[in-house]
């Protein structure tokens, strides 16, 4: 957190993608690190920034909460309860598709909490590496 602090002071674009096309702040969803990822919405960025792999944050958090060999580690759920203090959109067939119970409950409060920032259409789904190359 001090170097992501650092680079900050410098000019950091928290919207800057590495070689797989993901910012800062879906790394920080994707590995893992809850510190991070309640930090970098601060710094400002796209909340709704579309990775080359189809998905937003919103998407980028359930896929791996759902597909990471490493997800009983992680956070997930505090992750998209933060999310929506963010004005992440939530589409809507996300609430019924979510895999996990505990996550489709999360998702319906939000819904239910939040109605203005679901939304009908939206990525939700991150697309299969085989999708993607088609």
């Amino acid at each position: 957190m001090p170097h992501i602090r650092r680079l900050n002071d410098i000019g950091f674009d928290a919207n800057l993608p590495d070689e797989m096309g993901m910012p800062p702040l879906h790394l920080a969803g994707w590995e893992g690190l809850a510190e991070k990822f309640a930090y970098l919405p601060s710094l400002g960025p796209d909340m709704s920034q579309v990775i080359a792999y189809g998905g937003t944050v919103f998407s980028t958090i359930l896929h791996d909460s759902e597909h990471c060999p490493k997800r009983a580690e992680m956070n997930h759920i505090g992750w998209m309860r933060i999310a929506p203090e963010h004005g992440v959109a939530l589409p809507r067939p996300a609430i019924s598709g979510a895999i996990a119970p505990e996550m489709a409950a999360i998702l319906a409060d939000w819904a239910d909490a939040r109605p203005g920032q679901v939304v009908e259409d939206g990525a939700w789904q991150i697309a299969k590496s085989s999708d993607r190359h088609a």
